[in-house]
């Protein structure tokens, strides 16, 4: 995509771009339902799914 961009999202790790398991799910790279202290999953996956719908909208 000749319009894709990197953002950095503070705070935000590994998994934290999939909805949060209702247990914990121990990976080699941690629990994939584990979020740094301060960091709001649903509030950001909320956002993710309208800059990208947006982003999408806007490259197609």
């Amino acid at each position: 995509m000749p319009s894709a961009q990197l953002v950095s999202v503070p705070l935000a790790r590994h998994f934290a771009f999939m909805d949060t398991p209702s247990m914990p799910l121990m990976t080699p790279d941690g629990d994939v339902a584990a979020d740094a202290p301060g960091f709001d999953r649903s509030a950001f996956l909320e956002k993710l799914g309208r800059e990208l719908t947006a982003f999408f909208d806007r490259a197609w």
